[in-house]
């Protein structure tokens, strides 16, 4: 049998770094924050290894901030990777322009995503990317672009979410490109803030477990209380970073 993981490890204050373990150590890494230089190779590329990876198939952004891309450079000089997924959100930031033009350095493949991507798959899992739109998304606000990503591996399904907004939940349940929200697992959005998580939108996907990355005693107060309350109220599992550290 075919050996499947997911992991969610907690990266310094309020980064995420999911990884996606499939087939012959096929790798697809959905972000990778941080602000610290070293990041990459004191934390993320130790935690693939630990997992037996030695090369990334594809690397995604979620988000062009610097809390899901600040480890990526590091990333990069030590790990070869065949594929840079994005959604074509850039960052003023000039660290944003370095990590492309190394991107370009080590030849790796860019490829834009968004909601009108095909489904992909990785081995046997089917990626499905649910937002942002093309075109549609090119005035929202940042966290309203941010890249949702459904991962689906027979009756099992994760959503994730990355920084989405209430804006993006309200597109995904009632825009013109709504869908089938149901999984398995829900990645909470944007850390558990109070600008995520609506009540109707919890309901809409109607996880079995969800995940909250949020450093501990972290100066945002992420994850709210109040969030986490709509989902205990639900039966949902909670597990917290800030609590249990790598998940």
């Amino acid at each position: 049998m075919f050996d499947y993981l997911l992991t969610m490890c907690y990266v310094f204050l309020l980064r995420i770094c999911i990884l996606l373990l499939i087939l012959l150590l096929l790798l697809l890494l959905i972000d990778a924050g941080g602000s610290g230089s070293e990041i990459g190779h004191r934390v993320i590329v130790p935690a693939i290894h630990a997992r037996g990876g030695r090369h990334v198939d594809r690397l995604l952004l979620s988000d062009p901030d610097l809390d899901h891309y600040g480890g990526m450079q590091d990333l990069l000089e030590r790990l070869s990777v065949n594929t840079f997924l994005w959604t074509g959100a850039r960052s003023r930031d000039s660290r944003f322009d370095m990590l492309l033009e190394t991107l370009k350095r080590k030849n790796v493949r860019l490829e834009r995503v968004s909601s009108e991507t095909r489904d992909q798959m990785l081995g046997d899992v089917s990626l499905n990317y649910l937002h942002p739109h093309l075109l549609r998304s090119i005035n929202l606000p940042g966290n309203s672009q941010s890249l949702v990503l459904k991962a689906s591996y027979g009756n099992f399904s994760v959503l994730l979410t990355g920084d989405s907004d209430r804006l993006s939940e309200s597109t995904l349940m009632y825009g013109p490109e709504a869908v089938n929200l149901s999984a398995t697992l829900l990645k909470i959005p944007h850390h558990g803030s109070e600008s995520s998580s609506q009540s109707t939108f919890i309901d809409r996907v109607s996880p079995k477990m969800a995940w909250v990355s949020a450093g501990r005693v972290n100066r945002f107060g992420h994850p709210r209380e109040t969030v986490m309350a709509r989902y205990e109220r639900r039966g949902i599992q909670v597990i917290r970073t800030d609590q249990n550290g790598q998940l």
